[in-house]
Protein backbone atom coordinates (compact mmCIF):
# COMPACT_ATOMS: atom_id res chain seq x y z
CA UNK A 1 0.00 0.00 0.00
CA UNK A 2 1.33 3.41 -0.92
CA UNK A 3 1.26 6.01 1.84
CA UNK A 4 -0.80 9.15 1.36
CA UNK A 5 2.34 11.25 1.15
CA UNK A 6 4.05 9.00 -1.40
CA UNK A 7 0.88 8.65 -3.45
CA UNK A 8 0.36 12.40 -3.46
CA UNK A 9 3.96 12.91 -4.60
CA UNK A 10 3.68 10.41 -7.43
CA UNK A 11 0.29 11.73 -8.48
CA UNK A 12 1.45 15.32 -8.74
CA UNK A 13 4.85 16.87 -9.17
CA UNK A 14 7.71 16.98 -6.73
CA UNK A 15 7.71 20.54 -5.54
CA UNK A 16 11.03 22.37 -5.68
CA UNK A 17 11.82 24.86 -2.97
CA UNK A 18 14.76 26.98 -1.92
CA UNK A 19 16.69 24.10 -0.34
CA UNK A 20 17.08 22.54 -3.79
CA UNK A 21 19.03 25.55 -5.02
CA UNK A 22 21.59 26.19 -2.30
CA UNK A 23 25.18 25.02 -2.54
CA UNK A 24 26.37 22.11 -0.42
CA UNK A 25 28.48 24.28 1.92
CA UNK A 26 25.64 26.73 2.38
CA UNK A 27 23.30 23.84 3.12
CA UNK A 28 25.58 22.68 5.95
CA UNK A 29 25.31 26.14 7.53
CA UNK A 30 21.55 26.46 7.04
CA UNK A 31 20.46 22.91 7.91
CA UNK A 32 19.65 23.61 11.60
CA UNK A 33 17.49 26.61 10.66
CA UNK A 34 15.71 24.64 7.93
CA UNK A 35 14.95 21.78 10.32
CA UNK A 36 13.74 24.26 12.98
CA UNK A 37 11.38 25.81 10.43
CA UNK A 38 9.87 22.39 9.73
CA UNK A 39 9.53 21.73 13.48
CA UNK A 40 7.59 25.00 13.77
CA UNK A 41 5.45 24.13 10.74
CA UNK A 42 4.62 20.77 12.33
CA UNK A 43 3.73 22.55 15.59
CA UNK A 44 1.19 24.68 13.73
CA UNK A 45 -0.28 21.54 12.17
CA UNK A 46 -0.42 19.80 15.56
CA UNK A 47 -2.39 22.66 17.10
CA UNK A 48 -4.81 22.54 14.17
CA UNK A 49 -5.73 18.89 14.74
CA UNK A 50 -7.80 17.24 17.44
CA UNK A 51 -5.66 16.00 20.36
CA UNK A 52 -5.68 12.23 20.57
CA UNK A 53 -6.48 11.72 16.89
CA UNK A 54 -4.23 9.47 14.84
CA UNK A 55 -3.04 12.42 12.76
CA UNK A 56 -2.25 14.48 15.88
CA UNK A 57 -0.23 11.58 17.32
CA UNK A 58 1.60 11.12 14.02
CA UNK A 59 2.52 14.80 13.81
CA UNK A 60 3.75 14.78 17.42
CA UNK A 61 5.94 11.76 16.58
CA UNK A 62 7.39 13.49 13.52
CA UNK A 63 8.11 16.64 15.54
CA UNK A 64 9.75 14.58 18.30
CA UNK A 65 12.15 12.85 15.89
CA UNK A 66 12.95 16.11 14.12
CA UNK A 67 13.66 17.79 17.45
CA UNK A 68 16.15 15.06 18.37
CA UNK A 69 17.74 15.35 14.92
CA UNK A 70 17.88 19.16 15.32
CA UNK A 71 19.65 18.79 18.69
CA UNK A 72 22.29 16.62 17.02
CA UNK A 73 22.69 19.10 14.17
CA UNK A 74 23.37 21.88 16.64
CA UNK A 75 26.17 19.88 18.26
CA UNK A 76 28.23 18.80 15.27
CA UNK A 77 27.10 18.47 11.67
CA UNK A 78 29.50 15.70 10.62
CA UNK A 79 28.72 13.44 13.58
CA UNK A 80 24.95 13.57 13.15
CA UNK A 81 23.04 10.32 13.05
CA UNK A 82 20.29 10.34 10.45
CA UNK A 83 18.23 7.79 12.40
CA UNK A 84 15.80 10.41 13.74
CA UNK A 85 15.49 12.10 10.35
CA UNK A 86 14.60 8.74 8.78
CA UNK A 87 12.06 8.10 11.54
CA UNK A 88 10.46 11.51 10.97
CA UNK A 89 10.14 10.87 7.23
CA UNK A 90 8.63 7.41 7.76
CA UNK A 91 6.22 8.83 10.35
CA UNK A 92 4.86 11.26 7.76
CA UNK A 93 3.27 8.30 5.96
CA UNK A 94 -0.42 8.49 6.71
CA UNK A 95 -3.50 7.19 4.84
CA UNK A 96 -4.50 9.96 2.43
CA UNK A 97 -8.23 9.45 2.97
CA UNK A 98 -7.93 10.48 6.62
CA UNK A 99 -6.29 13.87 6.04
CA UNK A 100 -7.69 17.22 4.94
CA UNK A 101 -6.22 18.36 1.63
CA UNK A 102 -4.37 21.38 3.06
CA UNK A 103 -2.81 19.25 5.80
CA UNK A 104 -1.89 16.59 3.24
CA UNK A 105 -0.27 19.21 0.98
CA UNK A 106 1.75 20.55 3.90
CA UNK A 107 2.85 17.04 4.87
CA UNK A 108 3.99 16.41 1.28
CA UNK A 109 5.94 19.69 1.36
CA UNK A 110 7.60 18.82 4.68
CA UNK A 111 8.41 15.29 3.48
CA UNK A 112 10.00 16.69 0.33
CA UNK A 113 12.20 19.06 2.32
CA UNK A 114 13.19 16.30 4.73
CA UNK A 115 14.00 13.94 1.85
CA UNK A 116 16.30 16.60 0.42
CA UNK A 117 17.96 17.16 3.81
CA UNK A 118 18.47 13.39 4.12
CA UNK A 119 20.13 13.25 0.70
CA UNK A 120 22.41 16.16 1.60
CA UNK A 121 23.31 14.59 4.96
CA UNK A 122 24.32 11.39 3.18
CA UNK A 123 26.57 13.43 0.87
CA UNK A 124 28.29 14.97 3.91
CA UNK A 125 29.45 11.56 5.11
Amino acid sequence: MTSGVEHKRSRRYQRLNEVHFIEHDEFAQKAPAIVQLEISRLGDMIHGNEPGSDLHTTLVTVRYHLSLFHDELNREMNAVSIEHLNAAIVSLSFPESEIAETTRDTMVYVADRLDYILAQMKRLR
